[in-house]
């Protein structure tokens, strides 16, 4: 029994020596000298990246870095570019001259309408009379369509 104390005793010192030698290795690169050389080092890397700022800081540009060359374009524009450029109409007809002298409200209004020689014709939606096609027809106007685009003629009173 002796001898069975004695070894457990040898043992414990044992693990107490490797035991006190693993605290002091880790005492020696605890977190404060650890937190010391980081905060050492962070203070030299903040250093650097102060100097870095200030030298974009204090750059002066010589040359013109940026140069608008087209045109202005208001931000408010309902639709986009569609990439086309409007050609400008040139020796295109003249539009001949309608007076839309009346409306008819039915179950498919039509329009009364004379041209510049006295001509009258009652048409509905969809009709051509001289090039112009009837588009729509509202309480008091016409919409017409041409090679021109779309206008519209409002019933004359005399």
């Amino acid at each position: 029994m002796e001898q069975n104390r004695a070894v457990i005793v040898t043992f414990v010192g044992i693990v107490a020596f490797l035991t006190a030698l693993y605290l002091l290795i880790g005492i020696r690169s605890s977190p404060i000298d650890q937190s010391i050389s980081a905060s050492l080092h962070d203070e030299s890397m903040a250093q650097r990246e102060m100097k870095k700022l200030d030298a974009a800081l204090n750059r002066s540009i010589t040359a013109d870095t940026f140069q608008y060359v087209g045109n202005f374009e208001t931000p408010f524009r309902m639709t986009g570019d569609n990439g086309q450029k409007r050609v400008p109409k040139v020796n295109q007809p003249a539009r001949p001259r309608l007076l839309l002298k009346g409306i008819l409200q039915k179950d498919v209004p039509l329009a009364i309408i004379e041209d510049e020689q006295g001509e009258t014709f009652i048409e509905g939606i969809g009709k051509i009379i001289h090039g112009q096609e009837i588009v729509k027809i509202s309480n008091n106007s016409v919409t017409l369509k041409d090679s021109r685009g779309y206008h519209d003629i409002m019933v004359e009173e005399n």
